[in-house]
């Protein structure tokens, strides 16, 4: 399994052109929750991100995603970063069970307003994913809509997004969105949707594979010392659509900020 991040530390300025200008992918065409993005770091603030997937698909663990995210607020309008992405695969097709390096990707982030200020917070987030050739394999924008109060958090995601992979090549819209209530002080219980919900071209060779999850979250916050905060998330999801593919999930995320 490559290492991930040394390639996309160096691939961040060569890509970063591409997100820029082209519109469309970066989770697989095959039916997986979609991940809720927020409105990232604020001015001056890193933030390191994990989340990864848990379950099965009718007795097959095919399919499951690992990622690791880096971002860097430049400003109060403008945040960068980078994604790398690994899935799990089994069966015949591969030589081993395990997983897999899926790809490197370069990222902006424009915020036009802020979730805690403004009355809604509100951003553009532009993807390029590059694979194992440094071949742009997945573009994606992805509109996000965010709010926080005391007692509230809400994220909504809509996405565009056009993969290049293999077998699998079009364009498709997607969607996921989170609303969260708070418990106890840095404790929040809510519920999560996503899914792929519309084919726009292309899927010709292989067909997608659209899914539709729902499920309850549950998010822990906690101060490190000094501007270092961090918080463990786990939602549990379940297919709600007929069609085959992964039917209950587990996503566990883990997310620094310093």
């Amino acid at each position: 399994m490559p290492s991930p991040f040394l390639p996309l530390l160096r691939r961040l300025g060569s890509g970063a052109g591409v997100a820029l200008f082209l519109l469309g992918a970066a989770p697989a065409a095959a039916a997986t929750p979609e991940q809720v993005q927020d409105l990232g770091p604020k001015k001056g603030q890193w933030s390191l991100e994990y989340v990864g997937q848990f379950g099965s698909a009718n007795g097959s663990d095919e399919g499951r995603q690992h990622s690791g995210e880096l971002y860097y607020g430049i400003s109060d309008s403008l945040v960068i970063g980078g994604e790398t992405q690994l899935s799990y695969r089994s069966g015949p097709l591969v030589n081993r069970d395990g997983l897999f390096f899926d790809y490197d990707s370069v990222i902006a982030l424009f915020r036009f307003s802020d979730a805690e200020k403004d009355p809604i917070g509100a951003g553009l987030w532009l993807q390029a994913a590059l694979d194992t050739d440094g071949e742009v394999a997945r573009l994606e924008t992805r509109f996000i809509l965010e709010k926080k109060s005391d007692a509230w958090r809400t994220e909504a995601n809509a996405m565009l997004r056009r993969v290049n992979e293999e077998e699998e090549e079009g364009t498709l819209l997607a969607y996921s969105g989170r609303i969260s209530h708070a418990l106890a002080p840095n404790l929040w219980l809510g519920g999560e949707a996503s899914g792929q919900a519309a084919r726009i071209s292309g899927f010709k060779r292989e067909p997608l594979d659209s899914g539709h999850y729902l499920g309850p979250s549950l998010a822990f916050e906690f101060q490190l010392g000094g501007r270092a905060e961090a918080q463990l998330g786990l939602s549990y999801l379940h297919r709600i659509d007929e069609d085959e593919g992964l039917r209950n999930v587990a996503q566990l995320s883990a997310q620094l900020r310093f």
